[in-house]
């Protein structure tokens, strides 16, 4: 008999415990990733301020590879 009761209240277990834990640990992963994202835009935000662009870099050919050549599309 307790043998049975037993079993019972593991089955029983096992189906609530789920849904009363899969909200509480959802909530937990959602604050990790907001303050994960909230890290990225601050440190985004702080490498490069807004309006501003990145310097534009020259192409760099490498001598030994031949002439290079712009290329422009003509249209006729």
């Amino acid at each position: 008999m307790t043998g049975l009761l037993i079993f019972i209240l593991i089955v029983t277990g096992l189906y609530y415990l789920p849904r009363l834990l899969f909200p509480w640990v959802m909530r937990i992963l959602g604050k990790r990733m907001q303050r994960q994202f909230d890290k990225m835009q601050n440190g985004a935000a702080n490498a490069q301020p807004r309006g501003t662009q990145a310097p534009q870099h020259e192409k760099k050919v490498d001598a030994t590879v031949g002439e290079y050549v712009d290329y422009e599309e003509i249209k006729e």
